[in-house]
Order: C-alpha cells, then sequence, then structure tokens
C-alpha cells in the first residue's frame, strides 16, 4: 500500500482519541490488539492481502488506544499529584520539598525561578518520598534577600513552602494553564516569602540531561554578557538561537507577527532545515561519504535538540530530517509525508499524550499540508 506510514500513524492516532473519549481498563484494548494481529496474521497466510491490512490497522489502533492507557497508569503511587490526591500531602500549609534543581535558576525582571524534579516531602515531620515536578518563583520586594546564589542544575535544595496544582481559569475559552504545565512535567507550584526558605543540601554529580541543562544556562549567561548593554537583542538572541522567550516584549513579538516573519523569532522546523541544509552541504564540499555526513548530521541535530527550549517543533523537524538522512545513505527514494508520519508515530509512541497538545497538532498539520497538497501541486504545475 502507498504510503503506509500516513495509514499506521493515523490509525494510531485513532487509538489515542478513542480512548481519551472513552476510557477502558488498558487489558481489554490489550485484547483487541491481540486478536486483530493474530487474524492479520491468519490472513496473510491466506494471502488475502486485503483482509490483512484491515486488521493490522485494527491493530493499531488498539494499540494506540492501549499507549495512553499505559501512560495514564503508569504514574506511581508516589507522584506528587497523587499525595495530593489522597491527602497525604497538604497544600493549605508550607512543606519542606526536597529535590534537584532540573534547568539553572532563570533570572526574570521580577525575580527568580525554580524548577526542581522532586524526591521527597517533609510533612507533618514524616519523609515521604515523592516524584513530579516542583515551580518555584521568587519575586522581589523591598527589604527582601535574594535566594542563595550559584546555583546550577543537578544541585539538590529544600524550599520551604506552600505548593499546589497549577489552576485555570473557569472563563469560557481560557487558556489551559494545567495542561500546559503538565506538558513541562510542571505538577505544582508555589513561592517563596523569602530567599533564606530555599537552601542547598549537596551537589552531587549531575546527570547527563543535567549536563545539557548546564550547558544551555552557559549559553543564555554568555548571550546576555555579550549584550549587557542592550538586553533587548539579547532577549531575541535568545529566542531565535535557544528558544527561551521569557525576555521578549510583547511589541517586540506583535512586530514579528505583522511582518509574517514569527517563525525566525521561534525555534522551530527553519531553524533545524537551515542546519541540516549547512552541514549536509558542508560535508559535500569535504567529499565525505554520505553515511559519514548523515552520522555527523544527526550528531548536531542530538546536541541541538538536547540544547535548545521549546521542544516539541524543534523534535518533529528533527526527527523528520533525520529519517530523511537515514535514507540517503540507502538511496532509497523519500517521500516525504511518509518521513512525516513517521515523525508523528515516533512522538506518539514515546508520549501519546502529545496528541492533544497543540504545538504537535499545528506542526504535524503545517507540515502535512505542504507534502500532501503544496509539493504535488507546485510538481504538476511548474516547469524548471
Amino acid at each position: 500500500m502507498k504510503l503506509p506510514a500516513l495509514w499506521i500513524a493515523a490509525a494510531f492516532a485513532t487509538g489515542i482519541a478513542a480512548a481519551s473519549r472513552w476510557q477502558s481498563p488498558p487489558k481489554i484494548w490489550f485484547a483487541a490488539a491481540t486478536i486483530a494481529i493474530v487474524a492479520g496474521l491468519f490472513f496473510i497466510s491466506r494471502r488475502r492481502a486485503a483482509v490483512a491490512w484491515s486488521f493490522s490497522l485494527m491493530a493499531w489502533i488498539a494499540l494506540g488506544a492501549l499507549a495512553i492507557g499505559v501512560e495514564h497508569a503508569s504514574i506511581p503511587a508516589n507522584h506528587v499529584s497523587r499525595l495530593i490526591a489522597n491527602g497525604a500531602i497538604e497544600t493549605s500549609v508550607p512543606l519542606r520539598y526536597r529535590g534537584r534543581l532540573r534547568e539553572d535558576p532563570l533570572k526574570l525582571p521580577w525575580g527568580f525561578r525554580y524548577e526542581i524534579d522532586l524526591e521527597n516531602v517533609e510533612s507533618a515531620g514524616v519523609l515521604l518520598a515523592a516524584t513530579g515536578g516542583l515551580r518555584v518563583n521568587f519575586y522581589f520586594a523591598p527589604h527582601a534577600v535574594e535566594p542563595v546564589q550559584g546555583l546550577r542544575a543537578g544541585d539538590r535544595v529544600e524550599a520551604l513552602l506552600k505548593a499546589r496544582p497549577p489552576r485555570n481559569y473557569l472563563d469560557p475559552g481560557a487558556f489551559d494553564v494545567h495542561g500546559f504545565l503538565a506538558r513541562q512535567k510542571i505538577d505544582v507550584v508555589g513561592s517563596l516569602r523569602s530567599g533564606e526558605l530555599l537552601q542547598v543540601i549537596d551537589r552531587p554529580p549531575p546527570t547527563f540531561q543535567q549536563r545539557l541543562a548546564r550547558a544551555r544556562g552557559n549559553l543564555l549567561a554568555r548571550l546576555d554578557s555579550l549584550f549587557a548593554d542592550h538586553p533587548e537583542r539579547a532577549a531575541v538572541l535568545r529566542a531565535m538561537l535557544l528558544g527561551d522567550r521569557s525576555f521578549v516584549d510583547s511589541d517586540v513579538v506583535l512586530a514579528f507577527q505583522k511582518t509574517a516573519a514569527y517563525h525566525v523569532l521561534v525555534v522551530a522546523g527553519l531553524h533545524v532545515g537551515a542546519l541540516v541544509v549547512f552541514l549536509y552541504g558542508f560535508g559535500r564540499r569535504l567529499r565525505l561519504p554520505s553515511i559519514a555526513i548523515a552520522v555527523m548530521t544527526l550528531c548536531a541535530l542530538a546536541a541541538y535538540v538536547g540544547i535548545v527550549q521549546d521542544r516539541p517543533p524543534i523534535l518533529r523537524a528533527a526527527l523528520i530530517a533525520a529519517f530523511y538522512l537515514c535514507a540517503r545513505p540507502l538511496f532509497r527514494r523519500v517521500e516525504l509525508l511518509n518521513t512525516i508520519s513517521l515523525a508523528a508515530l515516533a512522538i506518539l509512541l514515546w508520549r501519546p499524550s502529545s496528541l492533544t497538545d497543540s504545538s504537535f497538532q499545528l506542526s504535524f498539520l503545517a507540515a502535512g499540508v505542504i507534502a500532501a497538497l503544496a509539493l504535488p501541486w507546485m510538481e504538476r504545475t511548474s516547469a524548471p
């Protein structure tokens, strides 16, 4: 069948959407997937390809439903959201939250922001093991003591504060703050009344992800120091190069939108495409073998994805580029719509709940329209 990856990705997404709307135990979807796979194998042995393909699509639908069910069921019992729901953690009183910094502290115009991967919470004198993400805000105030300086990603800290799950406004059409932060793995938020309430416990060796976070922090700090006299330029460069839009003024954003150049400001497929074209052309200039060019470009893409923020569009574009680069050394004709579908399927397999993310939907809708409509129309109506 032509474009098999498109049909498979569509079936998998259909299963995720169906299970999200009509929730059922994962074992039911597992049984349905097993039956569909067995039926497909039976009909393929009878050389009835059309019937076998239909059952295989049913299997992918069941697997999509199973995947979202497994994702929801995989939340550990000691997750901070479950501890709050069970009453083990009280959100109305200050508690001691301990964990490791996920990123370098972010200095904002109004204060500091810290993101902590929780390890335990002290409640009523009892130390409870906990997982999840905590966002801590510290606001500048007259005579306020600032938190300890020099913190880096991976440092173990303790914060004494009231933390609660994010809340949405009840106005119709209001922004989904809870869902937005959940996709960033932020489960509870709180504010420090004083910088003295955030203390360093120890500084263990950082993990690989924390090393990447430190590298990103070093690059952001370097940009700030290079343009110390022009903070507005530093803000634009932080957004364009590393995906940090925390300091970009709304007037600047509006100006980019009015000139239809907003994608220059937002790290997305344009940046990945430019990086791939540059590295691929550089490798061709050096007359390197196709495999060496692909490996070099893939390594650079992996490093870029690990460093930048605002990852969903970057991840989508990097996966599409990776599938393309893997096909080139094999001298295979690259079908762009198949490549886009494979990238979508990879992301949904990794995190099925991404289907409801507006960034995921817009990214793949735009790429799909280009591949399915724009490029074929150009090929049929344009001449060399």
